[in-house]
């Protein structure tokens, strides 16, 4: 009659440890980490809608902001008043073009934009 092979307890305890102390601290980190990707996971994705929703807002105000600039250039009739010159003849199409150029910068040129941006750093 065959018997198995003999473990020295040095391997049984190896064995021992390994089952009943490093299983389940293995265990328990893979736990810890699933639990922690998972809130880490969450937060981003909280942090992500809120930006989504301040850039919809920005966006909301600087399409509201094009607009009224738009009207604002129809109803203070400078521009009419060039092309209503040009309908009567009095000046070419040339300088109307460049008056009208010259008007659109002055409105809605890069100054006005600085000065916008410059007010809204300064408020935080």
């Amino acid at each position: 009659m065959k018997r198995g092979k003999n473990t020295s307890v040095k391997w049984k305890m190896v064995g021992m440890i390994l089952l009943y102390w490093a299983l389940p601290f293995v265990l328990m980190l893979a736990l810890v980490g699933h639990i922690m990707a998972d809130r880490q996971e969450k937060t981003g994705l909280e942090r992500m809608a809120a930006q989504l929703e301040m850039d919809n807002q920005n966006s909301i105000e600087r399409i509201d902001s094009a607009i009224s600039d738009s009207r604002q250039a129809t109803y203070d009739k400078t521009l009419y008043s060039y092309y209503d010159e040009f309908r009567k003849g009095s000046v070419n199409f040339d300088t109307v073009y460049n008056k009208g150029q010259y008007y659109m910068a002055k409105q809605y040129g890069k100054t006005a934009l600085n000065h916008c941006c410059t007010f809204m750093t300064t408020q935080m």
